[in-house]
């Protein structure tokens, strides 16, 4: 009997902690994830990508009508300005930026948050920090 209760008591405590999983959610054109702060402005570095070949898996280049193409690996340690901050249905989240010193092909890049941040392919700049 004793274990019965233990039992439900785990089932009943997973299901809840699983309710409260952490999502990307926008406010005011600001998007607030893993105790972070992304806003129009900020500064923000790519890292290394994380995919096997270390290109940017949740990184794209370009915009909806020239369509999008992922980011290749030399573009790490480059840094980029957030110029919007987006939210797609009430799931995802896209943080919208311009590479500086943009000699690549496009300077415009999609940021899925949530994936990018958890793989930390970016990172918010030092001179951005409060």
């Amino acid at each position: 009997m004793k274990t019965m209760f233990v039992c439900l008591f785990v089932l009943c405590f997973a299901s809840v902690t699983s309710s409260f999983a952490q999502r990307a959610m926008v406010k005011n054109d600001t998007a607030y994830y893993d105790n972070q702060k992304f806003y129009k402005g900020q500064r923000i570095s790519l890292t290394y990508g994380s995919s096997a070949d270390k290109s940017f898996a949740f990184m794209f280049f370009g915009n909806g009508f020239s369509g999008l193409s992922k980011v290749a690996p030399t573009a790490a340690k480059l840094d980029a300005v957030v110029d919007k901050v987006m939210m797609r249905g009430k799931v995802k989240c896209y943080l919208r930026a311009k590479l500086d010193g943009g000699a690549m092909l496009g300077n415009r890049l999609i940021i899925d948050l949530e994936g990018a941040w958890d793989n930390k392919e970016f990172k918010i700049a030092e001179e951005s920090k409060n």
